[in-house]
């Protein structure tokens, strides 16, 4: 999910769905955008969606309750990848096996994800989903 506010995040999420189902076509994934961020993070509190791509400012202050969020309680979220400025985060509660699968599917499309950081780059990234760190360093070894 991104939100209609943010020029960025959805087209880049067209982007990456494209990657995530060229790699695992079971996954079927579909964009969607929420009308601003209050309703991604409402969407996202209530389990409506599980993942998000927006901003890394805005993915924090929903994480950690700050900013713009302060008043709410933080999300129950990690990072599940970073791609320059944009983050895409994953609810704590997603299952394990489809963590690692939707990193892995983003691992083997580095190459048609701009921005995309390095494995070796989100190893150091905090906050990062531990599914997340685990297929990445099975990608690293396996490399």
């Amino acid at each position: 999910m991104s939100s209609k506010t943010d020029p960025n995040s959805y087209p880049y999420s067209e982007l990456l769905i494209q990657a995530i189902n060229r790699e695992e076509p079971r996954a079927m994934a579909r964009p969607a955008r929420a009308q601003d961020l209050q309703r991604c993070y409402d969407l996202f509190a209530t389990n409506q969606m599980q993942f998000m791509i927006l901003p890394r400012s805005d993915t924090v202050e929903m994480l950690t309750s700050h900013g713009s969020f302060g008043a709410k309680e933080p999300l129950p979220g990690k990072i599940l990848y970073e791609f320059g400025d944009l983050t895409l985060s994953v609810r704590n509660d997603v299952d394990a096996n489809v963590v690692r699968t939707i990193t892995f599917a983003i691992l083997e499309q580095l190459g048609s994800l701009p921005n995309a950081s390095s494995p070796q780059a989100m190893l150091q990234v905090r906050n990062v989903h531990v599914d997340s760190l685990t297929a990445i360093t099975t990608f690293l070894a396996s490399s």
